[in-house]
């Protein structure tokens, strides 16, 4: 089962590729066709300055992508809600600040 696709070129149709459901990288958008080679499955690649291993858990979305070790996906999952939590305050903070100072304070006093 595909739940992702992780490429260091360029796609296109970008609304079809929505309709499958799966989370996707790549170098960017193209209207062309182009030359298209499949050239290894399960290797190590480098996309976007991001260096990925087979087996490293990549979470994205389409603002981007961040990677960890598999080992790591528990402690990730545990941590979820303590960060969105910290990410809601801090949002508030910012949106309550009046000057520069308010909003340095606001962004570095976060988890």
């Amino acid at each position: 089962e595909v739940v992702g696709v992780v490429t260091d070129g360029p796609s296109r149709d970008l609304d079809e590729m929505r309709k499958l459901d799966i989370q996707y990288i790549m170098s960017g958008l193209t209207s062309g066709h182009g030359d298209f080679t499949l050239t290894e499955i399960n290797v190590p690649v480098s996309i976007a300055g991001m260096d990925v291993n087979p087996g490293v858990i990549i979470h994205m979305d389409e603002h981007g992508a961040v990677k960890f070790p598999a080992e790591k996906l528990k402690d990730v999952c545990n941590n979820i809600e303590a960060l969105s939590d910290e990410e809601d305050r801090q949002a508030k903070a910012l949106l309550k600040a009046k000057n520069v100072d308010e909003i340095k304070r606001a962004w570095l006093n976060r988890i």
